[in-house]
């Protein structure tokens, strides 16, 4: 089956592309598309996979429905969004308290 995967921020940018068409297995789940997805970009595992196993920084929707069950079978046609966890900043950035008037 064919599936559509959209990336986002840092994913986008690692795998060159805002897009990836994938075919897989019939009855694929969203776990073993993004272990797929992985062996196919490598450049792309720190993002998706941690010690094996999904990062839990990276939030997934199946046809504009939020995953939360990673095993279950995926439909022919699915498009799944992919974004990664975004970072609020540094505390290094912030002025520290003696330099506020």
């Amino acid at each position: 089956m064919k599936l559509t995967l959209q990336l986002f921020n840092i994913l986008a940018s690692a795998a060159g592309s805002k897009q990836q068409v994938l075919e897989v297995a019939d009855g694929s789940s969203t776990r073993v598309v993004l272990h797929q997805l992985a062996r196919q970009h490598p450049q792309l595992t720190p993002y998706l996979l941690a010690n094996g196993h999904i990062s839990e920084h990276l939030r997934i929707f199946r046809n504009g429905q939020l995953v939360l069950a990673l095993d279950r079978a995926l439909s022919d046609g699915d498009q799944l969004l992919l974004f990664p966890a975004i970072s609020g900043g540094s505390a290094t950035c912030l002025p520290s308290a003696r330099h506020l008037p």
